[in-house]
């Protein structure tokens, strides 16, 4: 049942019970009826909607304001909206579902009391408790969390007030910009302050209030609150660096909390907000959308790859986009990812190859405190991090046996653990893998689990590299000049005859990334100048005296100088790796390297 609480000096003097349908005024058939000659016989209504409460002046003589606004229309209702109507002042408090309350008469009674706020004291500087004091306390804070978790929060506050001495203790959530009632323990209705419960939370430390002010009761009146505390803890609660709420505990008995008390609540905090946050969870932040995805080219193939990833976003089918590295396999994803009904949730991205494999754990699924070394505060892995959104996995060839066993877990359940964690994390992620690697290769040389790899490849993409994309370079050329030009303040340079037949020729083995560094170091060198042979850098220098490809022969020569130097540069120089690779003996690459690339790639 809502109520409205008539305030005289900011102290609760009458409730009034509400139905579904309440009429204010000084008319005696109003069910809130208010003798004050400021107000119209029929002042204003407050009613129960599918939404929830709302308060509609209904046409007074002086108006009728809410938290200090006037009240134009259906005005919404939220737990402590003040109103005001003529020289009364009334406190909304509507029905409450308490969490951990199985007969449901406990109810918390949220008020501003200023006097309470400004009367409250924190620890004096450099108060600490004893050392065994304080591993007593901690051995307490172990068992709060048991108890929360075989009896829930209701048997929490039963051994918090057993601990500290209240008489009654709530849990107040402020997740969601409003304070809601999570528990209640030890009378039918406890009392706190707003005021105060907003003082510890902007200060983030405990407090205490030695004789808060009295509430008393007058005889005659329809309905009476008593309020009779004197003492009072509160603290903030916070966990993984969120504001969760506050915890409040009283007593009759003013000066019922010392400095000691007060330290073991500050003390017990942390494992009070860990029972909290498995209660609540805070709503995830506003998410970011993919940012748009300039594709640049009308190579057939790289239009191909783009239409397959379009088709498989709108049917929601796992993508395993395929290519040499710098082809812009990232671009791709966030192409399935803006063209989805993901769009609008959080992309997360992580280079699988950038972390050892313990780190990567912890990187992909999140750790506990206190989980390895160095773990001093619980972390969200990517996989939260991307939950309604999409997570890329890059260079998923890279992942060891034991976290390729726990991907596949995560695909098939959509859910994991943390590092160190006992409870699951359910997600709704879309996972998006990309390698440059030939998975089958590694599949069928025991590298790469062949169950992962059917899950992750049910529409294979590649990416051609820019060798094989003809008149893209020049388009791709044209357009770093002009984005990276505007960028950088610098105005692109001209390319002389020789210098523009070496930038054609060269077969860009780093491809996209490769051209776009290459643009970049001739618009810091040469802004709006002539770059000439010898200012390319020296790997576009190599190609100086080749002719340009002419005959069929030259091209098949010009295509086999590409590939080798591409495996010479992904073996790193090693030219057996590189001739098993191109699927040729050894002898064979060294004939062809003396060859085609004579000034030699050692």
């Amino acid at each position: 049942m809502a109520v409205l609480l008539l305030l005289r000096d900011e102290v609760p003097l009458v409730r009034f019970a509400l139905g579904d349908v309440a009429t204010l005024g000084r008319a005696s058939e109003c069910e809130v009826q208010l003798v004050d000659t400021e107000l119209s016989r029929r002042h204003a209504q407050i009613r129960r909607t599918e939404a929830g409460w709302e308060l509609e002046d209904l046409g007074s003589r002086n108006g009728t304001r809410v938290d200090g606004a006037q009240a134009r229309g259906p005005v919404p209702l939220t737990a402590g909206a003040v109103i005001t109507l003529g020289n009364h002042t009334l406190v909304f408090d509507p029905p409450v579902d308490v969490l951990g309350d199985a007969d449901g008469d406990h109810r918390l009674l949220l008020l501003r009391d200023e006097a309470a706020a400004r009367g409250a004291r924190a620890l004096p500087p450099g108060t600490a408790l004893a050392p065994a004091e304080l591993a007593r306390v901690h051995g307490v804070g172990l068992g709060l969390v048991a108890e929360a978790d075989r009896g829930g929060l209701r048997a929490l506050l039963v051994r918090l007030c057993d601990e500290l001495g209240a008489e009654r203790a709530c849990l107040v959530s402020t997740v969601g910009a409003r304070h809601r009632p999570l528990c209640v323990h030890g009378a039918p209705t406890v009392t706190t302050s707003t005021t105060l419960l907003a003082r510890a939370l902007a200060e983030g430390t405990a407090l205490a209030v030695d004789d808060a002010q009295g509430h008393v009761s007058f005889a005659g009146a329809t309905s009476v609150l008593t309020h009779d505390l004197r003492a009072v803890l509160v603290a903030p609660l916070a966990h993984d660096g969120v504001a969760l709420g506050v915890v409040h505990l009283d007593h009759n008995r003013r000066g019922a909390f010392d400095d000691a008390a007060l330290a073991r609540l500050a003390a017990l905090a942390p494992a009070i907000s860990l029972c909290v946050a498995r209660v609540v969870r805070p709503p995830a932040p506003a998410p970011v959308p993919a940012p748009a995805v300039p594709l640049v080219g009308d190579d057939v193939r790289l239009r191909a790859a783009l239409e397959a990833v379009t088709r498989a976003a709108a049917a929601g089918t796992q993508v395993l986009i395929l290519g040499e590295s710098g082809t812009g396999k990232e671009m791709i994803a966030r192409a399935y990812h803006t063209g989805g009904p993901r769009a609008s949730g959080p992309w997360v991205a992580v280079n699988c190859a950038a972390f050892a494999e313990s780190l990567l754990d912890s990187e992909l699924f999140g750790h506990e405190q206190g989980s390895f070394t160095g773990a001093t505060r619980r972390r969200r892995g990517c996989f939260e991090q991307a939950d309604g959104g999409a997570l890329f996995l890059d260079e998923v060839g890279e992942l060891g046996a034991a976290t390729q066993a726990k991907l596949l877990r995560v695909l098939a359940d959509r859910r994991f653990y943390r590092l160190g964690g006992e409870q699951p994390i359910d997600v709704d992620v879309r996972v998006i893998a990309a390698t440059h690697r030939d998975l089958r290769q590694r599949v069928a040389a025991g590298a790469f689990r062949d169950d992962l790899y059917w899950r992750l490849a049910v529409i294979p993409v590649e990416v051609p590299p820019l060798r094989e994309r003809g008149p893209d370079r020049a388009n791709l050329t044209a357009h770093f000049f002009e984005r990276l030009g505007a960028e950088l303040g610098r105005r692109p340079p001209t390319l002389s005859p020789e210098a523009q037949a070496l930038w054609d020729r060269h077969p860009w083995p780093g491809n996209v990334r490769e051209l776009k560094n290459a643009v970049e170091r001739l618009l810091v060198l040469h802004d709006g100048g002539v770059v000439e042979a010898d200012d390319l850098p020296p790997e576009l220098r190599a190609h100086a005296g080749r002719p340009a490809p002419g005959t069929l022969a030259d091209a098949v020569a010009e295509l086999e100088r590409e590939r080798i130097a591409v495996a010479m540069t992904a073996s790193g120089g090693n030219k057996a790796a590189a001739a098993r690779a191109l699927g040729i003996s050894r002898p064979t690459l060294d004939k062809k390297l003396r060859e085609l690339l004579p000034e030699g790639v050692s």
